[in-house]
């Protein structure tokens, strides 16, 4: 691609031309059309996925993805806590790869180290609301649901967020829908992620999560764990779009996928 890094594009005979700028979603798409391919019909399945053991989809739950392998992108244990406590009494199931620890409070089901990949995207289709950094597992949520969150520290979520308009990313302590991004001013710069930018996230989720009932989605709503009182207070739209799950750029393997 003419945005190839260390010039590796001098030494090819033919280049995609890109806007470094744009999604690389999109900038892959240019890739693919370079070569001849016809994007209007792709149809790429991710699949149902596969329930762990012994794990219950019922009473509701929020999937919390903590961990990424870039650097300043993972979020600390004190973080993991503090979602814990402001989600509370709601489960909060956290999934990832990490050698870190945390103490798991007691509404907390700690699966670090313990999904194979299909057991993750069967926990972000039954959740009723996602909270994950900026990772591979954060786009495949942006394809299987839209009640997410994206946390993105310094990387910038016009280039890499979530391909989904109804997505919402969090960045320097504000939260933009994915389809307010264009507007949005100082994306490429970024702070770290601290306990005092929970609450407006935890807020979302469960203001989201209670949608569920009213059938917004086919995951176990939270309402049953969620006081009144509580709950009371707490797609980039793609052409190509298929039954309301859009094309994603799958990160970590650069895969272009679709339900």
């Amino acid at each position: 691609m003419s945005d190839a890094r260390e010039g590796s594009r001098l030494f090819y005979t033919q280049v995609a031309r890109v806007d470094r700028r744009e999604h690389a979603v999109d900038r892959y798409f240019k890739l693919a059309e370079s070569f001849g391919a016809a994007l209007r019909d792709l149809r790429f399945a991710i699949p149902t996925g596969d329930q762990p053991p012994r794990f219950d989809a019922f009473p509701g739950f929020v999937v919390l993805h903590p961990y990424a392998r870039g650097r300043n992108k993972s979020i600390g244990a004190n973080v993991i806590l503090e979602f814990c406590r402001a989600l509370a009494p709601a489960r909060v199931v956290v999934v990832g790869k990490s050698g870190r620890r945390f103490p798991a409070p007691e509404n907390c089901v700690d699966l670090t180290n313990q999904t194979t990949l299909l057991q993750l995207v069967w926990l972000l289709r039954a959740a009723a609301f996602v909270i994950s950094v900026d990772s591979g597992p954060m786009h495949v949520a942006a394809a299987v649901t839209t009640n997410l969150v994206s946390i993105h520290t310094w990387t910038d979520p016009r280039r890499v967020g979530p391909y989904n308009d109804a997505a919402t990313i969090w960045k320097n302590g504000k939260l933009f829908r994915v389809a307010d991004l264009k507007s949005a001013t100082d994306l490429r710069k970024g702070r770290k992620f601290l306990r005092e930018d929970v609450g407006p996230i935890a807020d979302l989720a469960l203001q989201r999560a209670g949608k569920t009932a009213a059938g917004v989605n086919s995951s176990p709503d939270l309402t049953s764990v969620i006081p009144s009182e509580v709950e009371g207070s707490r797609r980039r739209n793609l052409k190509g779009n298929f039954n309301g799950i859009p094309r994603l750029m799958l990160g970590m393997t650069k895969c272009v996928v679709s339900k």
